[in-house]
This record gives structure tokens, sequence and C-alpha cells, in this order.
């Protein structure tokens, strides 16, 4: 009934938490790199289909698995989601049901992150997030499911083997994405230093080349918090943390990190500038330089 695609290496609980959901009908299936991946030996169950993508050449590691993995799949009903979260018990009946209703069907995702700099920039990533979703720019960060009909799967494949971002990509490709925010999904992610400003050059890359006005937009958010910010330091202390509880709480999101939103938004300045200052990043071990859209060079660093 559904092609269930998840890229991972290893095997982890989330896949668990999947492998006691499929149905009989469905295809689960896993997509590594390499059949030497861990992936291929702890695989628990025969149910559970195992595809190898190969070493990317003008992509990232994750759109050249999902691109494997679209290509594997039979099924009409297709989702694509990732191993590193945990579900609850009804989720893959949710995400089909969501299919089914709205024709293409995601989720948006929070980053649990516990450092400092995790802590900090929790409101404000939140809150480009949300706000990214809200305009129609979907970002899968969890699941993103669609019916195979309605996608040009082949030409949406050759794009995903020349990009970096799966996500973004998609999204051209999968139009009208209903978001159900009772499926909100906590990511846990690593929280170095390092680890932000890789993920901040990919992030702000990639809205950049798919959603300029996006980038745009936020430019000018941040130039007004910091006109706000000297002529009445107080309204955008009070606004600023406002404006984050209140999306805390449309998300179900139940953190104390939005009282941190006002220093937040600094720090999340800083990173934004970076991000889009730099075109080289390292994402699960190999190093990427990503100059457009379809002008992707990858060395393997593993």
């Amino acid at each position: 009934m559904a092609s269930i695609i998840l890229p991972t290496t290893e095997w982890t609980s989330s896949c668990d938490d999947l492998l006691e959901q499929v149905k009989p009908e469905d295809e689960f299936i896993i997509v590594c790199d390499h059949e030497t991946d861990p992936v291929v030996d702890e695989v628990p169950d025969d149910s559970v289909r195992i595809e190898t993508a190969g070493e990317p050449e003008s992509c990232s590691g994750k759109a050249n698995a999902v691109a494997a993995g679209l290509e594997a799949s039979e099924d009409e009903i297709i989702i694509c989601t990732d191993g590193d979260f945990d579900r609850e018990a009804d989720w893959r009946d949710r995400m089909v049901d969501n299919v089914e209703e709205h024709g293409a069907a995601s989720t948006i995702p929070f980053f649990q992150i516990k450092s400092f700099v995790g802590f900090l920039l929790d409101a404000p990533v939140l809150l480009f997030g949300l706000s990214i979703f809200l305009t129609g720019t979907p970002i899968w960060g969890g699941a993103l499911g669609f019916k195979r009909s309605d996608v040009d799967i082949e030409t949406m494949n050759a794009d995903l083997r020349q990009t970096v971002a799966d996500d973004l990509l998609m999204g051209h490709y999968i139009d009208d994405v209903y978001f159900d925010t009772s499926l909100t999904t906590a990511v846990p992610t690593d929280g170095s230093p390092d680890s932000y400003l890789n993920r901040g050059i990919r992030f702000m890359r990639g809205i950049w080349y798919y959603s300029p006005m996006d980038i745009i937009a936020v430019l000018v958010t941040n130039a007004i918090f910091l006109v706000v910010t000297v002529l009445n330091p107080l309204v955008s202390i009070v606004g600023t943390t406002a404006i984050s509880g209140l999306a805390y709480w449309y998300l179900g999101y139940r953190r104390w990190t939005f009282l941190l939103a006002f220093p937040g938004f600094f720090a999340s300045i800083v990173m934004t500038l970076y991000g889009l200052a730099h075109k080289e990043f390292t994402w699960h071990g190999r190093r990427y330089r990503w100059e457009s859209k379809f002008d992707v060079e990858v060395f393997n660093d593993r």
C-alpha cells in the first residue's frame, strides 16, 4: 500500500519504531551507501528491503539515497522519512491518512540540541522553520509523503542527483503540501559549534538557491529587529519573547528556551551571515562545495 523510504547507514531505534508499524502490504526500504554499511547486517527482519545508492558524484549522499529509494519503490503512496527521531505508535497510519486525504503531507521539525549554542538558537531556528513552512516552502525534517501519480519521479530523481537539498528540490515538484502540526517532530541534533556552522551553511545556501525571497525576508526581519532594539530595547525583548512563546505553544513545543529568544536573535544574525558567506561544508563525513542549485562538488573525507 505504501512505500516507506528511509536513508541511513545504521539501524536505529527509529527504524525499530517503523518496523512495528508497517503493514504486510507496505514496502519498507532502507537505503544505505554501500553493502559494507553496518545497517546491512543489522536489519532484523526480512520484510525490510536494503537498497545501496553508491557514492554520490554531483549531489549530497542524502539526495542520492532518496533518489535510489524512489527508483526502487513501487507503491502509489510514498513516504520519505529519516531515522533520527522517535515516532508515536500510529505515526505511519497518520502519515498515510494525510496523504490519502490531502495528496501530500509533511511534518514540522524542531531540533533538540542540549548545548549552550543550541539553547540560544532554539527559538530563532524554530521561528525561521515555522515561517518557511507557513510560506509554503517544504523542508521535510522528519517526513514527506505524496502520491506517485502526482509527481514526475524520473525528472525529480535526475535533479536530486545534481543538488544537496533533497527537501527543497522535492518541494518544487510536490504541490500543496499539508503540514500536520500534531506530528511535530523532535530531532536530536549535534550541538557542537562546528556542527552548527556546517548546518548553517547548508541550510542558508539551500534557501538562497531555492527560495531567495525567504532569505531576503529574513535579512529584512533582522534589520527591523536591530532597529527596534536600538530605538526601544524593552519592546524588542518583550516582542521576541512573546512571539517565540506563541510559536512554541502553536507547535506544542514545551521548552523554556523561548525565554532566550532576544539574545538568540543576535546569534542567529551572525549564523545567517556566516552561512551566506560560505559555500563549503561537511555533512555525514563528506565535504561539499555548493556553488549553485545544480553545481555540487563532493569531497569524500570518509
